[in-house]
């Protein structure tokens, strides 16, 4: 299952819904609009802070295979979020990481620092700048 971490107005989550995923997404802002993902079936909307990780992520019988950061675009919030998630991720698990260009590069910052098979991509969300990470157990 995915999980993104700042929904913003859906988009990301739409996208995970649109292959076929089944998908929690928080926000801590209730005036969020996210109609188009209204009603769907495979779609759960928490709405509270992403840390700590909300009890029906941690409650969950399986590991998430996707997990999109995209909340402050901070090294330290994505620090700590992905510190926070990372005993829920599969192994071999899909982290993403949205906005690495904000904040003066700061998410790149971080995202450059983990040890595990990475990529940046600015053409997926141009000017903003997008990367990730495949988040390997025993990397570290």
């Amino acid at each position: 299952f995915c999980v993104e971490l700042g929904v913003e107005t859906g988009r990301g989550s739409f996208a995970f819904l649109e292959g076929g995923a089944t998908v929690i997404g928080v926000d801590n802002d209730q005036t969020k609009k996210v109609e188009r993902l209204a009603g769907h079936a495979f779609f759960t909307l928490i709405t509270a802070s992403s840390l700590p990780v909300p009890p029906e992520i941690g409650e969950r019988n399986r590991k998430i295979d996707v997990l999109m950061v995209d909340t402050e675009h901070t090294h330290a919030q994505a620090r700590e979020e992905f510190n926070a998630y990372k005993p829920y991720l599969a192994d071999g698990a899909v982290v993403l990481f949205d906005d690495t260009n904000a904040a003066e590069g700061e998410v790149l910052r971080y995202l450059n620092s983990l040890p595990y098979e990475k990529f940046v991509d600015d053409r997926l969300h141009e000017s903003c700048g997008f990367g990730g990470i495949i988040y390997r157990e025993d990397a570290i």
